[in-house]
Order: structure tokens, then sequence, then C-alpha cells
């Protein structure tokens, strides 16, 4: 009855660890259309769950698997083709400088995916070996870290976040058969994440 008194409902949410990541392939497509050319040959995006990176205690952990959904875009300067799916990943933290909060991080990782083209089009997928290159660190104190929007809502965060560079060679089937993929990719680590968002109830006037 409170918030409905301040003109606003409250939405509670959670997430798990997330990673979000854009992955491009800087070649261009060249000898297509008479001779054109057009850059990039391939755009991903990613979004995964890091399930370990919401323990603080395994932050020294050898392995860090995710999983999650990618929308590939073959050629996206052309008429390429889309294509939706998901992913594995495996890295493995093979050297690590920093403490508890902060660190940095190389990780040579694997990665397979398995897709659907658009349109129904047949299943597809890939595979890749890569090293990234990782700085993050740990939300502070056992209790996470409070954080708030001043009166649009209040949460807890807790576990890893980081940003990543990375560059992964692997080879993918699309309706042009199977092609290598040399990708460039920026990706992004949120923690976990719990709290309520206080939402405006629209009122006459």
């Amino acid at each position: 009855m409170l918030f409905l008194l301040l003109g606003c409902i409250p939405v509670p949410y959670i997430s798990p660890p997330m990673d979000m990541s854009v992955q491009l392939d800087p070649r261009p497509v060249v000898n297509v259309g008479g001779g054109e050319s057009r850059w990039p040959t391939a755009l991903d995006f990613r979004v995964g769950v890091a399930p370990l990176a919401v323990f603080p205690a395994l932050q020294d952990r050898q392995f860090d698997p995710t999983a999650g959904f990618v929308y590939s875009w073959e050629d996206p300067a052309g008429n390429g083709e889309t294509r939706l799916g998901g992913y594995g990943r495996v890295a493995w933290r093979a050297w690590r400088k920093g403490g508890a909060h902060r660190f940095i991080l190389l990780e040579p990782r694997v990665t397979g995916d398995l897709n659907v083209g658009e349109f129904g089009g047949g299943l597809g997928g890939g595979g890749s070996i890569g090293m990234a290159f990782r700085a993050g660190g740990n939300t502070g104190g056992e209790e996470g870290t409070v954080f708030t929007g001043g009166p649009d809502g209040i949460g807890v965060a807790y576990g890893e976040f980081g940003i990543a560079l990375a560059l992964d060679i692997g080879m993918v089937a699309t309706q042009n058969g199977v092609e290598e993929r040399i990708m460039l990719a920026l990706e992004f680590r949120a923690p976990a994440s719990a709290g309520v968002v206080l939402v405006p109830i629209p009122l006459g006037r």
C-alpha cells in the first residue's frame, strides 16, 4: 500500500553471473559483386551464465565454464545469413596476478556452438580455440556490494565482475559451407545480483 501511495510498483529481480560479448571477424569479404569488398565477415553476440563466478571461494579455480545463447550474423554488410543457437565454453586460467578483490588473468579456451539458420534453416555450428586477457575482481565483503539508483530501487551484487579482450580461431558451418573464422571479442562479466526496482505508475491528469 505504501508503494501505491508513492506512485510506484516494486518489481523484484534476480540474475546469475553473466557473460556478455560481441565478436567480429575483421577480415573483409572480397571478390563479391564484381570485386566489391565488405567488412566485417561475421558478427556474433553472446550472452551466457558463468556458474562458478558466484563463489568467491573459487576465485583461484583452474577452469571457468560458461554456457548460453549466441546470435551469429554472417556477412552483415551484405545479404548474409543469421543464425541463433547455444554455445558452451571452458577457459583454463593459466596465469593469474592480483589479490582477492582485483586480478588479471590469461585464459586459453575452447568454444563450441550449435545453432539453426534463419527461417528454420539447417542445423549448423562450429568450434574454436582462443586466448583471452581478463581484468576483473570480486565484489567487496562477504555480504556483497549494495548498490542503489536513488529512488529507483536497491539491490545486492555478489561474485566476479570484469572485462576481457579475446582472439578465437576456428571453423563454422554456414549456408556457404564450412569456413574458417578469426574472431576478435570484447567481453563483459557481471556479478550475480538481486534486488527490487521501483516502477512508476502512470497517473492520469
